[in-house]
């Protein structure tokens, strides 16, 4: 069999190829808001404030429908004396960030229920512009 590479083929296999060593890609947004709250609590409390989030708070404020909500993403650090929550909400814009949280937007948002399991908490809520994220 006779295989004939053209400059073309041969340029989309070397793209191809080198893609394929790459473990992920990055693509630009146009524009989204990052909303991110810290929270603490005790190694023996991390379980039960984890599955209060998943299972009640995270499901409430999906539950809002909020127009302009893109999910939620909870990260978890396990330190020597106590665990570090961040959660980071994906909106549209900061009008919707707003619908979710009020005009005091950068309040945070810490349900009673949440506030018996945490140490601490941040006071306020920082926002960020997502510019640039791994493609999926």
């Amino acid at each position: 069999m006779i295989v004939m590479i053209t400059t073309r083929s041969y340029c989309d296999y070397f793209i191809l190829t080198l893609l394929s060593q790459v473990s992920f890609i990055f693509i630009e947004i146009k524009y989204m808001m990052i909303r991110t709250l810290h929270g603490y609590t005790t190694p023996e409390n991390a379980i039960v404030y984890e599955q209060l989030l998943k299972e009640e708070v995270f499901k409430e404020i999906k539950g809002k429908n909020i127009h302009g909500f893109k999910g939620i993403q909870l990260l978890r650090k396990n330190n020597a004396s106590e665990v570090e929550f961040m959660t980071m909400m994906a909106f549209d814009d900061i009008e919707a960030v707003k619908q979710f949280a009020g005009e005091d937007y950068e309040k945070a948002y810490v349900p009673d229920a949440a506030r018996k399991i945490l140490s601490r908490f941040d006071d306020k809520a920082v926002h960020y512009e997502l510019v640039l994220q791994p493609a999926q």
